[in-house]
């Protein structure tokens, strides 16, 4: 748990489990930056990846991840940015893949955030379910030649959203 950190870096070439909740919170963390290498997997029973900003806590802002191995979420997300996290940078490089094996998004963004797609996005449960769910503004989504994005894109009723 990286809660109300700043600067929190994670470099994963293993493996990094939860096996009933998640398996790193960035709860009101400023500037943290989780690196899974190839062949690291992160995965969680809910969602693999959250960032939040609790109610009248600290800024949740500015986090990077950078994915080559695997993230995945059963019951919920593979990543999961809401509540306030802001200006996050997603980087889902050839041959990462994220995924997830239920209804919700395999990827959730938020406000002023950016999403790069290189490899491998996919909702699991159904192509029909959100690949990629964006809930707040200002948000740029870059798919790249060759990626994959098995599931839709919505943006809901978000403003100033931008897909590459």
């Amino acid at each position: 748990m990286g809660r109300e950190l700043s600067g929190l870096t994670v470099v994963n070439s293993g493996t990094i489990e939860a096996t009933e909740s998640k398996a790193i919170q960035l709860q009101d963390a400023q500037g943290a930056t989780i690196t899974n290498k190839s062949g690291g997997i992160i995965f969680a029973k809910t969602n693999a990846i959250v960032q939040q900003e609790a109610s009248g806590g600290e800024d949740a802002t500015g986090t990077t991840i950078n994915n080559a191995g695997t993230i995945y979420g059963v019951d919920n997300r593979a990543i999961y940015f809401y509540g306030g996290a802001t200006n996050a940078t997603v980087t889902n490089e050839s041959g990462g893949i994220l995924y997830n094996e239920s209804t919700e998004a395999t990827v959730q963004i938020d406000t002023n955030s950016t999403l790069v797609n290189s490899g491998t996005i996919d909702n699991r449960n159904s192509p029909s379910n959100a690949g990629i769910a964006i809930v707040g503004n200002d948000n740029t989504i870059t798919l790249k030649d060759k990626s994959i994005l098995v599931g839709t894109i919505d943006a809901g009723s978000t403003t100033g959203n931008t897909l590459k």
